[in-house]
């Protein structure tokens, strides 16, 4: 079955949102199964009282670098003390550093993907 061409856009957000969610429960699973890529990183975020769920997820995706990922750590917390719940904002920074990654254009900054991708 052939979607109309002007259906076809948002079945191709759906697409890539479901895709998304995929991606983030698998990385999810795997951080679970493990200790992870930097358990003293890890343990010392954690104490520090952010998610675990959270910090290992973005271990996976920027690395064990530790600068880069309080920033991100962050910017998560100030995204959902705005009020975005933290499922839609781990998606979005899924989707965003995936879309980096396969070199497509995405926003300036991820605050600005995040809105954006959650409002949708």
């Amino acid at each position: 079955v052939v979607a109309p061409p002007d259906e076809t856009p948002a079945l191709q957000a759906e697409l890539e949102a479901v895709k998304a969610r995929l991606r983030l429960s698998n990385i999810e699973l795997e951080a679970l199964k493990s200790s992870g890529p930097a358990p003293a990183l890890e343990a010392t975020l954690v104490s520090e009282a952010h998610d675990r769920t959270t910090v290992r997820f973005l271990l996976d995706i920027l690395g064990t670098e530790e600068a880069p990922l309080r920033e991100r750590l962050g910017e998560v917390e100030a995204m959902t003390h705005k009020g975005l719940p933290l499922e839609g904002v781990r998606e979005a920074v899924a989707v965003f550093y995936a879309r980096k990654a396969d070199g497509v254009e995405v926003a300036e900054s991820l605050a600005d993907f995040v809105d954006e991708w959650v409002a949708q």
